[in-house]
């Protein structure tokens, strides 16, 4: 099987330049450019290669010194030009990268937070005392679990497995509000509300999971 997933160019020009640039040398044994157009390649049979290589050659599309042989001027300059046009295609992706990593970055808790919880819900947490709220927190692997105390009879179990991106939970409305709408319930609302006064950092972390790959994670009811 080749060990590149293209095809043979049309044209003795490309082929020569696409075989140096994969190959990844300014020059190369005759011997090592047949076993590279018709191994690794897969472009020629062995003895159609040499015949290439030395109509190249009189063509002077290759110069040869002894068993060497190299890209003449023209192709070079060819190769060149193939270089930069793939160096500002790299440039370009890198700032598209870059810009879409600044825009993440300069989202904040608020802003995640809103993202995966239905206004209700938002609303709804608020109603929880931050001191009714215990979570404990275990590190490698990161483990958040909470207790989320409505009232003296309602108090409710979350599991956040970082890890495992894995939530666990018993609210009625779990998961079904999870996997369906893809919006987490009061509960884990109130969770996160303390947890950023706990610890900030962690807080950021994992909703920003949450928040641009809910698709990834599992959510269970205890």
């Amino acid at each position: 099987m080749s060990l590149f997933a293209f095809n043979r160019p049309a044209s003795d020009d490309e082929i020569l330049i696409s075989a140096f640039m994969s190959a990844g040398v300014d020059s190369i044994k005759i011997v090592d450019l047949k076993f590279h157009l018709s191994f690794k390649l897969s472009w020629f049979a062995p003895s159609d290669a040499i015949n290439f290589i030395q109509s190249a050659v009189s063509k002077r599309l290759l110069s040869k010194k002894r068993n060497v042989v190299e890209l003449s001027a023209s192709l070079r300059e060819m190769q060149e030009g193939r270089n930069k046009m793939a160096e500002e295609r790299r440039r370009v992706r890198n700032e598209a990268e870059e810009a879409i990593q600044s825009a993440i970055e300069r989202k904040g808790f608020n802003d995640y937070f809103r993202e995966i919880h239905a206004r209700e819900e938002v609303i709804k947490s608020f109603r929880v005392l931050l001191k009714n709220i215990e979570i404990k927190v275990q590190k490698n692997p990161t483990i958040v679990k909470a207790t989320v105390l409505i009232s003296e009879t309602d108090a409710n179990i979350v599991e956040i497995n970082a890890n495992a991106l894995e939530i666990i939970h018993e609210c009625d409305n779990f998961p079904d509000m999870a996997i369906n709408a893809g919006k987490m319930c009061r509960h884990i609302a109130a969770l996160f509300r303390k947890l950023q006064k706990m610890d900030k950092e962690l807080a950021i972390e994992l909703i920003h999971k949450l928040s641009v790959g809910a698709a990834l994670w599992k959510f269970s009811k205890i």
